[in-house]
């Protein structure tokens, strides 16, 4: 195979200076193709979204909700909230229990050189 400018020179993947694709000539470079296709895929992901399955499903579909809406009423109810044991003591002026120091802890980098994590 050989360059399309006539040499003897192989072809290669590299577009020669000059050479242009016709969409690139109308104003669209491979970043905008790739950002409207992103943006058309994305949009199609959720149009897809809405879609209410073959007929053939719905009762099984319904069937699944009732029984994903049933599961969520017994997990979330208001009586199953995590309520503290009476025992259970305030920790008051203890919290939180990793502090430790009264003063902010400042670095010297001249003692200690700079930091790092």
């Amino acid at each position: 195979m050989t360059s399309p400018r006539g040499s003897d020179t192989p072809a290669s993947w590299v577009r020669l200076a000059g050479q242009t694709h016709q969409a690139e000539r109308l104003g669209i470079d491979r970043r905008r193709f790739l950002a409207a296709s992103g943006g058309a895929f994305g949009a199609l992901f959720l149009a897809a979204c809405d879609s209410q399955g073959p007929r053939s499903a719905q009762a099984i579909l319904k069937f699944a909700e009732e029984r994903n809406e049933a599961v969520e009423r017994a997990l979330l109810s208001h009586t199953s909230m995590n309520v503290p044991r009476r025992s259970a003591k305030a920790a008051g002026e203890r919290f939180p229990s990793y502090f430790v120091s009264r003063q902010v802890p400042v670095w010297d980098e001249s003692a200690r050189g700079p930091w790092r994590l």
